[in-house]
């Protein structure tokens, strides 16, 4: 559009007017970026450290202080009175009903339960159980996010020096790298240990059930460093 105006006017003083002004806005939303990377980085990579420390010196505590709500379906918290009153075995209170609408209860019961399960991990409360996936998750998305800006970082860094800003070409080149810098150096902490897990619980799963139900193997996010100017 720029190049347009340019031409239909025959005016080459317009370059410095209208094609650098987008090239010092382009400047300023990736610096931006940069900034809004490393302060997430740092951050949550800060608050896993806690909470896995926090799991490891005392997991009674840890899990024990969760809201009933925040925690999953598959996990009582504590017995009740409520449960002890209720009356009956399960069995005794289901006479009724017949086996196959013990199984549709049953489905339906299952599917709403990982609907609201699926729900909570998504919100990631700080202090849930659900915190430490919904981080691990958001610097996971940090990577393909930066990683979605490769070609526009690219271009922009070559505008600016073809235009004279060479300063300002090497603080984006710099500050690129260096949130992959942060990446590389903290991605062994945050997802390794989330691998071993996800390792040892499937080699579980697949003792018990056979080596084609057991759960799939997440892989370590890739980390593309950024290709740098030489000239620079």
């Amino acid at each position: 559009m720029y190049f347009c105006q340019i031409v239909l006017h025959k005016k080459p003083s317009l370059v410095g007017e209208l094609v650098d002004s987008a090239i010092v806005d382009g400047f300023n939303t990736i610096s931006e970026l940069i900034a809004d990377c490393k302060g997430q980085i740092q951050a949550q990579v800060t608050r896993i450290r806690e909470l896995r420390v926090k799991k490891e010196e005392d997991p009674l505590a840890y899990f024990g202080g969760i809201a009933e709500e925040d925690a999953p379906d598959n996990m009582s918290l504590a017995p009740t009175d409520a449960s002890t009153r209720a009356g009956g075995s399960v069995f005794t209170r289901y006479t009724d009903k017949t086996p196959g609408t013990l199984n549709t209860m049953a489905t339906r019961k299952t599917k709403k339960n990982t609907r609201r399960e699926e729900r909570k991990k998504a919100r990631g409360k700080k202090g849930s159980i659900y915190e430490e996936d919904y981080l691990i998750a958001s610097v996971e998305r940090l990577i393909d996010r930066i990683d979605s800006h490769r070609s526009d970082i690219s271009r922009l860094t070559q505008a600016l020096l073809r235009r004279g800003m060479r300063e300002r070409a090497s603080a984006i080149q710099n500050g690129v790298g260096e949130v992959y810098d942060m990446l590389e150096s903290c991605s062994e902490e945050v997802f390794g240990a989330v691998l071993v897990n996800m390792n040892a619980n499937t080699n579980d799963c697949m003792a018990e059930n056979g080596p084609d139900e057991g759960p799939a193997i997440r892989s370590m996010p890739k980390i593309k460093r950024f290709e740098s100017l030489s000239i620079i």
